[in-house]
């Protein structure tokens, strides 16, 4: 993004799925911590969280692929302080929480799964 001209400018292609992945997915919803480090992207069909590392050019770095503990992942809220990511997988009718590694990025499952009906997005107050 070029925020003089207000544009958004292509610097890098990356895909969130592994190499070896052939069905259907669709990234769904793209989340960055607080701080700008890492993003996360859903992958709804793989039904994982696609991890990267974000360096100072803005450039990204896969970390992991995780599963998501769900169905099609539709929506990502990340905390404030950037320590959990709480992810809506919404066919799947559940609600999980990921700790997030403040050096790595990797995400952690915290808990079980929360059985919500079709949740379809998350929103912290």
């Amino acid at each position: 993004y070029n925020p003089e001209s207000g544009m958004l400018i292509e610097g890098q292609t990356i895909s969130t799925l592994p190499e070896d992945f052939t069905g259907t997915s669709h990234c769904a919803d793209l989340k960055f911590t607080p701080d700008g480090k890492f993003l996360y992207g859903t992958n709804r069909g793989h039904d994982s969280i696609a991890a990267y590392q974000v360096d100072v050019q803005g450039k990204l770095t896969l970390i992991e692929i995780t599963p998501s503990l769900g169905k099609g992942p539709q929506n990502l809220a990340v905390t404030a302080d950037g320590k959990f990511l709480i992810c809506a997988n919404m066919p799947g009718n559940n609600v999980v929480v990921f700790q997030i590694d403040a050096k790595t990025g990797k995400l952690s499952p915290v808990g079980d799964p929360v059985e919500i009906s079709s949740p379809s997005c998350i929103m912290i107050r």
